[in-house]
């Protein structure tokens, strides 16, 4: 296991994928940065099969932008 591994895990210990090499959120980061909430976060990627990551982040996406206009 590499330090990038290990780090990932002890940060988020339900992570259970490598992050995606070309994923469009974190681009193979495994985390991403949210300007609009000054936020760093994990990215879906590290915990959904790769071939869903992309649709359910979206979808995930659209879900909290609805639920932040309420």
């Amino acid at each position: 296991m590499d330090d990038k591994t290990e780090e990932r895990l002890h940060k988020y210990p339900t992570s259970h994928r490598d992050p995606k090499p070309d994923c469009r959120f974190c681009g193979g980061a495994g985390e991403r940065f949210i300007k609009k909430l000054n936020l760093t976060t994990c990215c879906i990627c590290i915990f959904v099969d790769h071939e869903f990551c992309e649709g359910i982040g979206i979808q995930l996406g659209d879900l909290a932008r609805r639920e932040l206009e309420k």
